[in-house]
């Protein structure tokens, strides 16, 4: 009889198990096939940051980056000190470069391996953190010339499995090599990026969170490797930046494929991809992107949750890696990582949602009635939700200041409903804990039409009246009025904010001019 005992990750890139020899026995050893969005066939390379990473505990230095895939590829060279990050994004690790550190395949078997495509797929996520300096790339898998990821001159240089180099500016959009054509949306690579590229005969594209950019309908394949399979560097030229993933396939994908490691990388990372994300076994849609990519509602700042064991994704709390997005959903308490997340998702489950890119001002206009006397206003951002399978319970938080245009001395109150007009929606009282506000809820609960979706925002009581606009508030230490040491005065702006006045001995300077306000002219 067989007995499979599963190793368990020892935090330092090695795997245990626990288990007693009796009598004559016989091991060996074997894992799952997983694959980035369940896609296994061609699958010749993967590196990923929370994988089979062996770093110096005490400075983080990486010692190993080890190849996840059935080939087992794994560098021979790290070169200087790349370091390991615990929470580089997204709540998930990342590998970072500061421009001498590279990983190298040197053996002979493994350190050209690309030389026999005669196409292929490959994608990265990645950070450039120094557009001024950087002249490397974050892989370098062959072709005929360096890739620079961007060089310090602006522009993007990718000669990925091509016999001619491309080369154009992802922000102005401007070719420079490779005879091909480009189209937005214009992107910034010291943004985290999603960034990916094929090359087959005569078809040739790269481009950014399933949106290419690039394109040369003549196109002839190469992948020689003259100076050895890199990760983090373009022979010679170091990357500097930020590294979660790389994989590279032996083929081009088809579109269904590439939107499954698409929503994968997109989930992981918390990197909105501009196409509809779907899973990995079936390719069934788990978030249906509106417009794909912001010409309808819903794209934007998309992020999610979710599990499915074949493609090792196990994302318990995820936000959008955008600025301006402050939405955090977790399964169970909020972590500082996603790795210390204690919740349990069942596999084949997801939760992804994205917003509608409006100002997160609360207004009056539009409010759904029935809702609570509590609620006069609510947020012009309104956000989407998908559930695929039981998801169950999750926790979703938010910072309490970002519930704008609301009086912050009331209740603040998400508002959930199952259609995208609010019609017959309920209002839930978010929790107060420190400067953050959550809530334990089971979305599936308002998805009275059982479609999958809702619809949420947020809402609460107006802000006061604002004062007159030459109001002034003086602020003092009751216990010493008479020398107020460390008073403060606000004057208004007379748009219902206020600005900080400086103290004199006698009053206080009301308008920046240096002059004094009488004491008594302050009071309030």
């Amino acid at each position: 009889s067989r007995t499979e005992i599963a190793l368990v990750k020892d935090g330092n890139g090695y795997l245990t198990a626990t288990f007693n020899f009796s009598g004559e026995q016989y091991f060996t050893f074997g894992k799952d096939l997983l694959a980035p969005g369940c896609v296994a066939s061609g699958l010749n390379h993967w590196m990923k940051a929370d994988g089979l990473v062996q770093k110096n505990t005490t400075t983080g230095n990486v010692t190993a980056w080890n190849d996840e895939s059935i080939f087992d590829r794994h560098p021979d060279v790290v070169n200087s000190d790349p370091q390991w990050v615990g929470v580089g994004t997204n709540y998930n690790p990342i590998v970072r470069f500061d421009g001498d550190d590279y990983f190298r395949i040197d053996n002979v078997e493994n350190r050209q391996f690309p030389n026999s495509f005669s196409s292929g797929e490959v994608f990265s996520v990645a950070k450039t953190t120094n557009l001024a300096t950087n002249l490397g790339n974050p892989y370098d898998f062959g072709g005929v010339n360096n890739s620079h990821y961007p060089h310090s001159n602006g522009y993007i240089y990718n000669d990925f499995g091509t016999s001619l180099r491309k080369a154009w500016h992802a922000t102005n959009l401007t070719v420079l090599e490779g005879g091909g054509t480009t189209s937005g949306p214009a992107v910034n690579q010291a943004d985290w990026q999603v960034f990916h590229s094929y090359s087959a005969a005569n078809d040739w594209k790269s481009g950014f969170n399933g949106k290419f950019q690039y394109t040369a309908t003549t196109n002839t394949p190469s992948f020689a490797v003259p100076q050895n399979v890199h990760i983090g560097a373009t022979y010679a030229w170091p990357y500097v930046g930020d590294i979660g993933e790389v994989i590279l396939y032996n083929r081009k994908l088809t579109d269904i494929e590439r939107g499954k490691v698409l929503a994968y990388l997109g989930i992981k990372y918390g990197i909105t991809q501009n196409v509809n994300y779907l899973e990995g076994t079936a390719g069934n849609t788990i978030f249906a992107a509106d417009g794909a990519g912001g010409s309808i509602a819903h794209d934007y700042d998309i992020a999610g949750i979710g599990r499915q064991d074949c493609q090792g994704l196990n994302q318990k709390q995820s936000k959008s890696v955008n600025s301006d997005e402050f939405v955090t959903v977790s399964k169970g308490a909020l972590a500082a990582s996603n790795a210390a997340n204690t919740g349990v998702l069942t596999n084949n489950t997801f939760l992804v949602w994205g917003n509608n890119d409006a100002s997160i001002y609360a207004r009056t206009t539009g409010l759904p009635t029935g809702l609570p006397a509590a609620v006069e206003v609510w947020m012009n951002r309104k956000w989407k939700a998908q559930t695929t399978g039981a998801v169950g319970n999750v926790t979703l938080t938010v910072p309490s200041k970002k519930m704008a245009g609301m009086d912050k001395s009331a209740a603040h109150y998400l508002i959930v409903s199952d259609n995208s007009g609010f019609t017959g929606a309920t209002a839930v009282a978010l929790n107060i804990v420190g400067q953050n506000e959550n809530l334990t809820l089971d979305f599936s609960t308002y998805d009275t039409n059982s479609d999958g979706t809702v619809y949420f925002t947020f809402g609460g009581k107006a802000l006061p009246p604002a004062p007159p606009a030459d109001a002034f508030v003086w602020v003092y230490d009751a216990g010493n009025a008479n020398n107020p040491v460390g008073a403060y005065a606000w004057a208004s702006n007379g748009d219902g904010t206020f600005k900080k006045c400086n103290f004199f001995t006698g009053g206080f300077d009301r308008d920046g001019s240096g002059t004094e306000v009488a004491g008594a002219d302050a009071a309030a």
